[in-house]
């Protein structure tokens, strides 16, 4: 009787797990996450180290002087959706970035230099393309990561200020636009390129005249990161001159949109949106 009992308990056992083993579909995503988790260029968009530049060390305007950064910023939260269709997945990658903004400001009407810290709590976007370029029985069952959007980014507490778009024209790439950033996808082997310290000018349309624009690039000698300054000109509209980097490496341009109030007030809160395009340097 014990014999037979234990047998019907190892026949329910073994029918049990049989239900838990995982589909194929199952086993696909989890391929695909594994992929997206050792990733460190394209599925990381936050800000370890801010970006410095001498020319936007010191901002002045209206009596106001200012030196600005983010510190380093954490991820409570990230959201990964896959869908996988036969040998193609679509992904929506999402986190939440949070930290801090650091302002030093100097102001004329007592003469005296104030620290400002705001919190920094924003939202990061980007969609990315999965091809099974491979077989089943591969590594990470053949999956392999082929075209990745411009990511986005906004603040979460408050949100007044938008990039409506992004023209850009250089000699590699002489215009460029961009209206819906995660919905403009490039192909990870054939990124928009830039040759070794070429010219290029970038121009933002946003929305409404109270915003200031930055942009943040990186290269691999120090500082690292680097930013510059985008200058207003009609409302709305900002533009820039950044000169690539010369060293071939695929990574993010960042588009920065803060509100005046959050740079050149002490009360004004943390008011952001960004654009980041994927591109790399041509090999020389």
């Amino acid at each position: 009787m014990k014999l037979k009992l234990l047998g019907c308990l190892m026949v329910g056992m073994i029918g049990f797990f049989s239900c838990q083993k995982a589909t194929p579909e199952e086993k696909d995503k989890e391929a695909i996450m594994t992929l997206i988790q050792q990733d460190s260029v394209w599925f990381n968009v936050n800000t370890e180290v801010d970006s410095t530049g001498e020319e936007t060390l010191l901002l002045s305007e209206d009596s106001v002087t200012i030196i600005w950064w983010r510190s380093k910023q954490t991820h409570p939260d990230t959201n990964i959706n896959i869908t996988v269709e036969n040998d193609s997945a679509y992904v929506e990658w999402e986190r939440t970035n949070v930290g801090k903004l650091n302002i030093w400001a100097y102001t004329v009407s007592d003469s005296s230099w104030h620290f400002w810290q705001k919190d920094v709590n924003e939202t990061a976007r980007l969609n990315a393309i999965f091809l099974r370029t491979g077989d089943v029985s591969d590594e990470n069952r053949g999956w392999e990561l082929k075209k990745i959007s411009c990511a986005w980014g906004q603040s979460n507490e408050q949100s007044t200020v938008f990039i409506d778009s992004v023209k850009i024209e250089s000699e590699s790439n002489p215009s460029l636009v961009i209206k819906d950033p995660l919905s403009t996808f490039y192909d990870v082997d054939s990124l928009i390129t830039f040759k070794p310290a070429e010219e290029v000018k970038i121009t933002l349309y946003t929305h409404g005249s109270e915003s200031r624009a930055f942009l943040h690039t990186f290269i691999l000698v120090w500082p690292f990161y680097v930013r510059t300054r985008f200058t207003p000109k009609e409302e709305g509209v900002h533009e820039g001159t950044w000169h690539a980097q010369l060293i071939e490496f695929p990574r993010y341009a960042i588009f920065d949109l803060l509100n005046y109030n959050t740079l050149y007030t002490e009360e004004g809160k943390y008011d952001f949106n960004g654009w980041l395009l994927p591109y790399t340097i041509a090999k020389e």
